[in-house]
């Protein structure tokens, strides 16, 4: 009888890794995208970047927005508000970042911390006046729009079971943000980019492998969006009156 007790006991502690993998272990989906419109981003500006005096030696600040109160599995946005901030590169690759720094006229990006950001950040206002006081001339604002499909929209912040094995699985991103002159306020070369990764069906049985699949998303449209970046800033460079 004890021996039977002792196999029991096994077989369930055995089991135990599968019920976690079939009925327990989700994976949470990250936070949604900043609405750049709120900040106040969708005004009419055609013909602001010919009106324009870009700076001859440029530092920019290089800000990632996310909607409020942002989660992923990796980071957390800063502040609340009508935005959150991701304070630190996630996704993004230390060598498209570097990029930024390296077009014409620019002489270097800094990122924004929490000794000059708000607590509440409400308007574009707020952030610009954190870009000037950590004494940049132009600020790059981005947000990254970043969904699940298993095979069906899984919400922002949702939870996605692990081990849901379909192979249409996929992780889509849509990077979206502009140049803003910090001198004048004018909002100039508003860029966007996508990309898509499929997710195999076996990275579905862990959070992890599904989180990599959705960096490498983030990963792709960012560098798209330098790419679209860096020829929206020679083309302002171009028109700005010296």
């Amino acid at each position: 009888m004890g021996a039977m007790k002792s196999v029991r006991m096994i077989c369930l502690v055995a089991g135990l890794p599968m019920l976690l993998l079939t009925g327990c272990s989700q994976y949470q989906t990250p936070g949604g995208p900043a609405d750049l419109k709120a900040l106040g981003l969708g005004a009419d500006r055609a013909g602001a970047a010919d009106r324009m005096q870009l700076p001859i030696s440029a530092l920019i600040a290089v800000v990632r927005v996310q909607a409020p109160e942002y989660r992923s599995m990796t980071r957390s946005g800063f502040g609340s508000g009508a935005v959150s901030t991701v304070l630190e590169a996630d996704s993004e690759d230390s060598a498209d970042l570097m990029r930024l720094s390296k077009m014409y006229a620019v002489r270097g990006t800094i990122g924004l911390n929490r000794f000059v950001l708000p607590a509440v950040m409400t308007n574009i206002s707020d952030l610009q006046a954190a870009a000037r006081n950590a004494g940049a001339d132009t600020m790059f604002i981005y947000t990254l729009d970043t969904q699940f499909y298993i095979p069906e929209t899984v919400p922002y912040g949702g939870q996605l079971k692990l081990g849901y094995g379909n192979p249409s699985a996929h992780v889509d991103t849509i990077a979206s943000g502009a140049f803003i002159d910090l001198t004048s306020g004018h909002i100039f070369g508003q860029v966007e980019s996508t990309a898509s990764v499929k997710i195999m069906a076996d990275d579905l049985s862990s959070a992890s492998l599904i989180d990599r699949s959705r960096r490498n998303a983030e990963r792709a449209a960012f560098r798209e969006l330098v790419n679209v970046a860096e020829g929206r800033w020679q083309v302002a460079q171009e028109r700005a009156v010296r």
